[in-house]
């Protein structure tokens, strides 16, 4: 079996939130979101995410087939 850190979790939700906040001050438009260089850190969080479930599901697929 494998554990999931309930930190990594937490910080995933941050982030989702975070991105959708200021992305909600985007649309409408308290702030330019383009200028600031936020979707090139905002690609970047979501990539990490992707990856972290793809590696999750690969732990239990992996899992599942050793036992």
């Amino acid at each position: 079996m494998f554990t999931i850190s309930s930190l990594q979790i937490t910080l995933d939700y941050f982030v989702i939130w975070f991105t959708g906040f200021f992305d909600a001050l985007d649309q409408i438009n308290l702030i330019d979101l383009g200028s600031l260089g936020y979707y090139t850190l905002f690609n970047f969080f979501q990539s990490m995410i992707i990856l972290e479930v793809i590696s999750i599901l690969w732990w239990i697929f992996r899992g599942r087939i050793d036992t």
